[in-house]
């Protein structure tokens, strides 16, 4: 196992010393970010706040709602953790409404 993440950052740090890069890299010292924000599970986490984030679409005013916008819409909504199935479940309705 060469590549973890953890919110601890002592555990971190001490993983990137006994790998022998001691020091920063030059864009973590730019972004500073480096220690903070990563992916998992497919879901940006914030590890300082210990926050997974899931990306809605959005919707655009200007466009015609079609069954086929609908369904594209609802296939971008991501959660692997099954915690946002109660709003995917809400755009699965309206799409059963709208084919009736």
């Amino acid at each position: 196992m060469h590549k973890w993440n953890s919110n601890a950052s002592k555990l971190e740090l001490n993983g990137d010393t006994a790998a022998g890069n001691d020091e920063e890299t030059y864009a973590k010292q730019q972004l500073d970010e480096g220690f903070t924000q990563t992916t998992l599970l497919g879901l940006k986490w914030n590890k300082s706040e210990d926050n997974l984030t899931v990306t809605f679409p959005t919707v655009d005013s200007n466009a015609t709602t079609t069954t086929r916008t609908i369904l594209s819409k609802l296939a971008k909504v991501y959660g692997p953790l099954g915690l946002v199935s109660p709003i995917i479940l809400e755009g699965k309705m309206i799409f059963r409404d709208v084919c009736k």
